[in-house]
């Protein structure tokens, strides 16, 4: 008795295939983020959020409405502080939009909830990509999209984190396109991607972020299947060098200010968490 290839059977695909996978991202972050609905805010009681972040967007965003721009020295901290030059948030990231126009506590709110919904569908791009099935992608987006590490990030506030995990899938999509399927706005993505994500502006989550995409761009180039031959490898790594480049010269407006600050802050005199040996102790 023969039996049918498994392999060669259609798989399941709906008529509308991303506008249902999106409805199924948005339903799961529902089942998170329920309490927003009741205008209730996400983060926990003990979070950076309350004792710090709320502040710092409250002051930015009621400067913005005020004077219609930016506030560049925040008065109210340790007589006087630099707004920009000492990383007061999400300054210039797209959430910060929300505030100019919402309440601060639903725009915060509604910023981890957005960013739920882009990374089930940034890991469902990716996977599509990947040429995995459509129930395939849809069940990764939402393993994705609801794992531990993503959802924990709301209640102590982490949304730097919780920004750059819900784009990093993009980054890995972005280099696939580039390097195997030679699409030149793949580095446009790269690009993007590692902009917003150091106007996030978490640094360190994004610079783990670049050491993996590296390791994904060198299996690309020189192992993957359809990976280029010859002269043309050096060519999609260099071209994928120069998209994080152009990332970086995105996030200038944060990190210039930023660099010049630091020989004023006071973590660079040092202390119990600096140092080479800090930084390789975990």
């Amino acid at each position: 008795m023969s039996h049918p290839d498994v392999s060669e059977s259609p798989s399941f695909e709906p008529r509308w295939p991303f506008l249902t996978a999106l409805a199924v991202f948005i339903v799961a972050m529902l089942t998170l983020c329920w309490p927003m609905l009741a205008g209730r805010f996400l983060v926990g009681p003990m979070s950076d959020q309350f004792s710090a972040g709320y502040g710092f967007r409250l002051f930015g965003a009621e400067f913005f409405r005020e004077h219609g721009r930016i506030p560049e020295w925040n008065p109210y901290l340790f007589g006087g502080m630099p707004f920009i030059a000492a990383m007061h948030g999400d300054i210039f990231y797209p959430t910060a939009w929300l505030r100019w126009i919402l309440p601060v506590d639903a725009s915060m709110t509604l910023g981890f909830a957005v960013h739920f919904v882009i990374a089930g569908v940034a890991m469902y791009a990716l996977l599509r990509a990947l040429r995995t099935s459509w129930t395939a992608a849809v069940v990764g987006g939402l393993a994705y999209e609801l794992t531990g590490i993503l959802a924990s990030l709301v209640k102590p506030g982490h949304d730097g984190k919780l920004f750059v995990s819900a784009l990093a899938p993009f980054l890995f999509l972005g280099l696939l396109r580039a390097i195997r399927d030679r699409q030149v706005r793949g580095y446009g993505v790269v690009a993007l991607v590692t902009g917003l994500c150091l106007l996030s502006p978490h640094y360190q989550m994004t610079y783990y972020l670049l050491v993996a995409g590296g390791f994904w761009a060198l299996y690309l180039a020189l192992l993957a299947e359809g990976r280029p031959e010859g002269a043309a490898r050096a060519g999609v790594l260099a071209a994928s060098f120069g998209a994080v480049v152009l990332g970086l010269a995105v996030s200038a407006i944060q990190a210039l200010p930023f660099l010049r600050y630091i020989p004023f802050s006071p973590r660079a005199a040092g202390g119990p968490s600096g140092g080479w040996e800090y930084a390789t102790s975990f």
